[in-house]
């Protein structure tokens, strides 16, 4: 329920209400103004010594409430209706809140660091003597006599002769503190102007600190004030709303149920200045908007949903002559009743209105097609849906709207189909079908034949295969015949020129098997070579595909030289790469020995010649 005054007499911007009795409440306004609130009718009090300054807050002490202003503090006695100016030492400050110890010590913040006074005595509390921050906004006595001071950086605590962070004990990002409440079992709530509201355990240190935001469901994350109710119930204030927040489990645990007091559950408000609970249970909550009055049960908060339906359905963005051109119309919505569509009325529009007087501006719509969407298009202003080049199928199109993107209308739905074309229909796939069938068996056809074609060409190329490998074999078993039983020794490289056969021969002519000569010298043709122009020898003979014939002294393995005659012949691929190379080594030794002993006789022969020359020589002198 909303209370408003008459403007020519009291200011509808609330600042705080304050109960004196079942039925009366203290009443500031933010310029000053002071009335007293009978549970219908703002009655003004004429202040008694100067008009009032702006007011900021206020605060009851037994019959005497305290009222900060821009220009220092001001009282008022309910009971001699009177007022009074208090601490000159506050004059020409402002007071953005005021506090009061069990002792009856008050504590003001202002913008110089928080002023505290016991009786007559006044005395600063700034960065002169250990707060860190001068510039204040509020100031809270706890229950355990602990003050709280909320500042522009952040949020302190007076812990006996020291002044801590609680940001920094708590690791909690730094901001300005705008609002304190305490619960009845121990556990206060403060609120900020970025970071939304955190909630800590006085009573266990240990307990993680709950912070609730926007992305909780919270209006706004800058808070203007916050007030413990009974029932495990927190409220807070800011710009345009109030919200109810509540928590399924006991000490404020599980999700947070946040419950909003804005344009979109029908409360038109400015901003929202301060709670207070009447003798009756109600929440009070003064607002720019005038008094508002929450019962006990919160009846208030019911929300309300937008009325929608469906205006008008185009194609290609124009008007269509629905019943012009022999489709059923509804006679509520004048929409076509279930419409059938050929394939070229494929470019629908949708345009949609939704009504909602309180705010028609926070209107938001949200769609899909059924059989295109997989989920609601993401909230929106815009009142049409365009859906382009749709395919053949049977489609439902549904749109809800809301005022705060998070409680939908139930969905409006429009039903229709849009008919496939004649070469996409059952009988045309028929036809492609039997169409693919005939030319996958001709394929097939033709693929056989030239399957039996080409085997019976592989059946006759494996034939001639056949008979010239066996010829092969022939020749190969001949070889081998000779190359075993032959004197000389044969030896056969691979393409890399490494040592991968040698016949019996090659035992005989050195002593060593192929294992002994590649475990002993190594595998390739230039360590097993006894020749020192080897390399020579062997590059003139790949070069120019020709065999090459060299002597050579072998070391026998039990140490005798053996003279070999090589003959090195390549053996070439068909694309010129190198297959094999065959050396086949003679025994000379026999040979070069008779040429030795010729070749003495031949020395000695000339040099009887040269003596018999010599003595006739000499006679005939």
């Amino acid at each position: 329920m909303r209370f408003r005054a008459d403007e020519k007499k009291f200011s509808n911007k609330v600042l705080k209400n304050i109960p004196l009795s079942d039925s009366t409440s203290f009443t500031i306004s933010q310029n000053g103004q002071i009335a007293i609130f009978d549970g219908n009718t703002f009655h003004e009090i004429v202040n008694n010594i100067s008009a009032l300054s702006a007011a900021w807050c206020a605060i009851k002490s037994g019959s005497q409430i305290l009222i900060g202003t821009t220009n220092g503090v001001i009282s008022y006695d309910t009971e001699t209706k009177s007022f009074a100016k208090m601490y000159p030492q506050l004059q020409n400050l402002v007071i953005h809140s005021i506090a009061q110890s069990s002792g009856g010590i008050f504590y003001f913040a202002t913008d110089k660091g928080v002023y505290v006074a016991h009786e007559n005595d006044v005395m600063l509390l700034s960065t002169k003597n250990g707060l860190p921050e001068n510039k204040t906004r509020v100031v809270f006595c706890d229950s355990k006599e602990t003050l709280w001071i909320g500042t522009m950086q952040g949020l302190y605590f007076i812990d006996g002769d020291s002044i801590l962070n609680f940001n920094k004990k708590v690791k909690l990002a730094t901001g300005p503190v705008t609002s304190f409440s305490e619960s009845g079992d121990g556990k206060f709530a403060f609120g900020t102007f970025d970071f939304g509201v955190f909630i800590y355990n006085l009573n266990d240190a240990t307990a993680p600190i709950v912070n609730i935001r926007q992305k909780d469901g919270l209006s706004n994350d800058k808070i203007n004030c916050i007030f413990f109710e009974k029932n495990n119930c927190l409220w807070a204030g800011s710009e345009n709303s109030f919200d109810k927040i509540s928590f399924a489990g006991p000490d404020f645990s599980g999700v947070p149920v946040v419950e909003q007091f804005n344009l979109s559950t029908g409360y038109n408000i400015s901003r929202c200045n301060n709670f207070n609970l009447d003798f009756s249970n109600n929440i009070l909550v003064a607002t720019d908007n005038g008094l508002i009055k929450i019962n006990d049960a919160g009846e208030n908060s019911t929300y309300c949903l937008p009325a929608l339906r469906i205006t008008s359905v185009q194609l290609f963005l124009k008007d269509f002559a629905w019943k012009k051109n022999g489709f059923d119309l509804n006679a509520q919505n004048g929409l076509p009743i279930n419409p059938t569509l050929n394939y070229k009325q494929n470019h629908l529009n949708f345009t949609f209105k939704a009504i909602y007087f309180t705010a028609p501006q926070n209107i938001l719509y949200s769609y899909l097609v059924q059989g295109i969407d997989d989920d609601w298009s993401p909230p929106t202003n815009h009142d049409i849906a365009y859906y382009p080049n749709m395919s053949n199928g049977d489609y439902v199109f549904k749109v809800r709207a809301s005022v705060n993107g998070k409680d939908w209308t139930t969905p409006v739905e429009f039903k229709f189909t849009i008919r496939a074309p004649w070469w996409r229909t059952k009988i045309a796939y028929l036809i492609y079908v039997l169409f693919i069938a005939g030319v996958v068996y001709g394929l097939l056809k033709l693929r056989t034949a030239s399957l039996q074609k080409s085997k019976e060409i592989l059946e006759q190329k494996i034939e001639e295969r056949t008979k010239e490998l066996n010829k092969t074999n022939i020749e190969l078993e001949k070889l081998s015949l000779v190359a075993r039983e032959t004197d000389n020794a044969v030896l056969i490289f691979d393409e890399n020129l490494n040592l991968e056969y040698s016949n019996h021969g090659f035992a005989n002519l050195s002593g060593y098997t192929t294992e002994e000569i590649i475990a002993l010298k190594g595998a390739h043709i230039r360590n097993i070579s006894y020749n020192q122009d080897i390399d020579d020898i062997l590059e003139k003979c790949l070069r120019e595909h020709k065999s090459q014939i060299y002597e050579s002294q072998l070391r026998h393995k039990e140490g005798s030289i053996v003279w070999t005659s090589s003959t090195m012949t390549p053996i070439f691929s068909e694309d010129n790469n190198l297959k094999k190379l065959v050396v086949i080594d003679t025994d000379i030794s026999q040979r070069k020995h008779m040429e030795e002993q010729l070749k003495g006789n031949l020395e000695e022969r000339s040099l009887l010649l040269r003596e018999i020359h010599h003595r006739v020589k000499t006679i005939c002198k």
